[in-house]
């Protein structure tokens, strides 16, 4: 099953790459197959799973055509992807705001759906819906920590803030504001989710590649993940692709030497890390820190020239509908 759904997203992402010649084509087919794709499958971890069922979600919604048959099917395929809400919470901002012009209601199903099922599995439980919620959330909290600062998780933000913290290099007032509202790891997530949301609504007409590659970012960012869960970084790589493709073909016209070179760099960066061996990651020493420092930056960078990109493109559609209209 592994093996098919592996086949299916490197369909997916060769197709989304917008590589025409067949030797970049085989390329961009390795991308998958990094240091990650192992790590999932030794682990018996559902990234590999997730990642097509989630992405032929997203692409349906976008549907230019409205087919309330293939809506409901992204519905289905959006739940079966829910079933690991760290790695995919973050891509629902997608479904709620960038399905298309006016196009909210995908958003709401969902919410429904979940909540549908949540009731319908807490009819067998003892405590009510609320309470069961409430221990979820609590036991995910502590969950996220543990295997952070216990089980050394590393390239997210707790792993930051808990690193910063060590040292006495986080800022005291920072502390305390932090601790004043709680957990510091919970209030840094929820403002990580939260604007991304603002960030994909306000772009929410560029390309949905762009969306798809910063959401990830925040995703692996913004909670708990281990090296397995790195194979969420194959989106951005690929939006990357289909951008550099973009700017081979505008060039030099219309494409901004500065934006050219940004994006180029960015895609060799997150090729280079992503080939270099897990054994590195998980080493316990300075080079394993060194690395990890420099991956997490890479990662870091490829979400800024996204961002550019996609400011770059709202701009150009703004343009585009101010002279038509």
């Amino acid at each position: 099953v592994t093996v098919l759904f592996l086949v299916w997203l490197v369909r997916i992402l060769v197709r989304a790459s917008r590589v025409e010649s067949l030797p970049f084509q085989f390329v961009v087919g390795l991308v998958p197959l990094f240091y990650a794709c192992r790590a999932t499958i030794g682990n018996g971890q559902l990234g590999i799973l997730i990642l097509p069922v989630l992405v032929t979600a997203l692409c349906l919604f976008r549907s230019r055509t409205p087919r309330p048959a293939r809506d409901a099917i992204a519905v289905g395929l959006m739940m079966l992807a829910l079933v690991k809400p760290n790695f995919t919470a973050p891509f629902f901002w997608i479904a709620l705001f960038a399905s298309g012009p006016g196009k909210w209601w995908p958003g709401f199903a969902i919410v429904g759906a979940y909540l549908g099922m949540t009731l319908v599995a807490s009819a067998w439980q003892p405590a009510d819906p609320i309470a069961l919620m409430i221990d979820w959330v609590d036991r995910a909290q502590d969950g996220a920590l543990f295997g952070s600062i216990v089980k050394e998780g590393y390239g997210s933000q707790i792993d930051l803030i808990h690193l910063l913290r060590e040292s006495g290099l986080l800022p005291g007032f920072l502390e305390e504001a932090l601790e004043a509202l709680g957990s510091s790891a919970t209030v840094v997530s929820l403002c990580m989710l939260g604007g991304l949301g603002a960030w994909v609504a306000w772009h929410r007409r560029v390309d949905l590649w762009i969306l798809l590659g910063m959401s990830a970012i925040v995703a692996r960012l913004w909670t708990y993940h281990h090296l397995y869960d790195d194979i969420l970084l194959v989106l951005p790589t690929i939006a990357l692709f289909r951008l550099a493709q973009q700017h081979r073909k505008e060039a030099p016209e219309g494409s901004s030497p500065f934006a050219r070179g940004a994006c180029y760099g960015a895609l060799a960066a997150a090729l280079f890390v992503a080939v270099v061996p897990s054994t590195v990651i998980d080493a316990n020493t300075r080079l394993g820190a060194v690395f990890v420092a420099v991956q997490t930056s890479v990662w870091l960078a490829m979400g800024l020239v996204l961002a550019w990109e996609a400011a770059r493109a709202r701009a150009a559609i703004q343009r585009a509908k101010a002279v038509a209209g």
